[in-house]
């Protein structure tokens, strides 16, 4: 969803483990600020952006309605 909005951060709870993840392999960096003490902003690196718009068709868009996919209830952890 973020190439298809041109949005190179989102906010996302502190312990989804799927953006810590991604974070350790220093395919996202945890932004500055905080939305509440439990949701924190996290930025896809210069580096990796343009990698991720040239592969735009293989990140589909979530159907209406659907919950961008790093927003998961806690109960699935």
């Amino acid at each position: 969803a973020l190439v298809h909005t041109n949005h190179r951060s989102f906010y996302a709870r502190l312990d989804n483990g799927d953006v810590h993840t991604l974070v350790q392999k220093r395919l996202l960096v945890q932004g500055q600020g905080h939305l509440n003490i439990l949701e924190v902003p996290y930025v896809v690196p210069d580096l990796i952006w343009p990698e991720l718009v040239s592969r735009k068709s293989e990140f589909p868009l979530p159907a209406p309605g659907e919950p961008a996919p790093w927003h998961r209830d806690w109960m699935t952890y």
